[in-house]
């Protein structure tokens, strides 16, 4: 991996965990259109990658602060599924939602500056 995407990839976790206490989930969304639309550089699987980063920093902060393991056991009974499946789905949704959102903001990016030029 060049520094460059691994710069990218950091900055854009940095501004998952920053935004997503204050916007929650859909904030993961945003900032993968944020990065689509005005960072060209930077690809939407590096998008995808921040946002799993991002929610896998919060859940672990989440998870030293708190009874964690008490809290997924008892939603693993109430979705049928086993406990430790809950943050594999929540950083599985963080990472396609913001790169989808990325992936879109760049088709938009590439249509618009295609119809920028001359008639």
């Amino acid at each position: 991996m060049k520094s460059g995407a691994a710069l990218r990839i950091l900055a854009v976790t940095a501004a998952v965990i920053v935004v997503t206490p204050m916007l929650p989930w859909w904030s993961v969304a945003l900032v993968g259109l944020t990065v689509g639309l005005f960072f060209p550089a930077a690809s939407p699987l590096e998008a995808g990658v921040s946002g799993l980063f991002g929610w896998a920093a919060l859940l672990g902060l989440a998870a030293w602060q708190g009874p964690m393991a008490a809290l997924l056991g008892r939603l693993g009974i109430l979705f049928h599924l086993p406990g430790a499946a809950l943050p594999l789905l929540a950083l599985a949704l963080a990472a396609l939602l913001c790169w989808s959102a990325a992936r879109v903001a760049r088709a938009i990016r590439m249509i618009l500056a295609g119809s920028a030029g001359p008639a």
